[in-house]
């Protein structure tokens, strides 16, 4: 039985993640680099031939540019999507690692191909649960303080008026309840992959799977969070560092300007190659604890093992007083070991 499937704490699941990215750290980032390629390459034909650019809008509170806001969304969006359309690949290489079975790149891609489509519905149903409804209100919550402000004709041209703290407020609340959605939906890109579900029943079984632990899926989300945005603060003095220093006097900006935009273009998609494995692996660790927590899943392995298991997920579970239509389930000392184990993981 693979040493992962026990109850494990947050520390222990992190430390897991960390090892098997170590273990298998090129064919991980082999993975990530396809989203993080195919962002790179829409940012790049932005720049060098859609030339889209936000449109001039009203500025709330003084400080907010509407046009940039939603220009900035929609690149979110899209990267969202690429990496969660790629995501039951790194689950493929994961379960794969847990149970000793042949693991390649071309076995992963293989295995995402094979249902492009339906993660492709559920990559596009969990922005609408996870990302847009935290922006809806988010987006109404500015848009009634702004409201306010202008029925009260409230002077907002300082950073320093009273609506400025009230709209980062809304703002942080935002990413807060995104993340805390993404921890009730996550669990779906898992189950998706490993039980073969469509897009809704992969969300109810991620719903149902994630409870008493929403609250560590909330806080592993900060760990490949904060390591991105340390990656990326670093990127950015390094390339004003390398733009200082190629810079002479009278040469005009433009000129120094491609070499900054490239250097932050392939510097974040570098980023994000490197830090895109780290959630999609706590995710799947996260997924095959829970069932071990909720499930027996690992005693359902055993029984497999031993030949005398049901063959459907969840059976310990299902196993209402030790029936189960199984070879050697109708022996009593197969009944009462079951009760055992029901009670041990808190069925009964």
């Amino acid at each position: 039985m693979p040493s992962a499937l026990r109850p494990m704490n947050l520390g222990e699941i992190l430390d897991r993640t960390f090892a098997m990215y170590r273990k298998k750290f090129l064919l991980f980032v082999g993975i990530a680099v396809l989203p993080a390629a195919k962002m790179t390459f829409v940012t790049a034909a932005n720049q060098i031939w859609w030339k889209i650019r936000p449109p001039e809008l009203a500025h709330l509170f003084g400080t907010l540019n509407i046009g940039v806001f939603f220009y900035m969304l929609v690149f979110f969006h899209v990267r969202t999507i690429f990496q969660y359309l790629f995501y039951p690949l790194i689950t493929h290489l994961c379960s794969a690692d847990l149970f000793a079975e042949p693991v390649s790149f071309s076995l992963s891609l293989r295995a995402g191909l094979r249902r492009w489509k339906t993660y492709l519905r559920l990559a596009c149903l969990q922005i609408v649960i996870a990302l847009i409804l935290a922006e809806v209100v988010c987006i109404l919550l500015v848009g009634g303080a702004a409201a306010l402000e202008e029925a009260l004709n409230i002077d907002t041209s300082q950073w320093g008026n009273a609506f400025a703290p009230t709209l980062l407020l809304f703002i942080l609340a935002g990413i807060a309840g995104y993340f805390w959605i993404t921890s009730c939906v996550a669990l779906s890109w898992p189950a998706s992959k490993c039980e073969d579900l469509g897009p809704k029943r992969a969300i109810r079984r991620s719903f149902s799977l994630s409870k008493r632990r929403r609250r560590a899926i909330f806080l592993s989300q900060f760990v490949p969070s904060a390591l991105w945005w340390t990656f990326v603060f670093a990127l950015g003095v390094f390339a004003r560092l390398v733009y200082g220093g190629l810079r002479v006097e009278g040469i005009p900006f433009r000129v120094y300007l491609p070499v900054y935009i490239v250097i932050l273009l392939f510097g974040r998609g570098v980023i994000d190659a490197l830090i895109g494995p780290i959630f999609p692996i706590t995710l799947t660790l996260f997924y095959y604890d829970q069932r071990v927590r909720q499930e027996g899943f690992d005693v359902e392995m055993m029984m497999e093992a031993a030949g005398l298991g049901t063959g459907e997920p969840g059976a310990i579970w299902n196993l209402h007083g030790g029936g189960a239509e199984s070879q050697g389930a109708a022996d009593p000392g197969w009944s009462r070991f079951v009760k055992f184990i029901r009670s041990q993981r808190g069925f009964d």
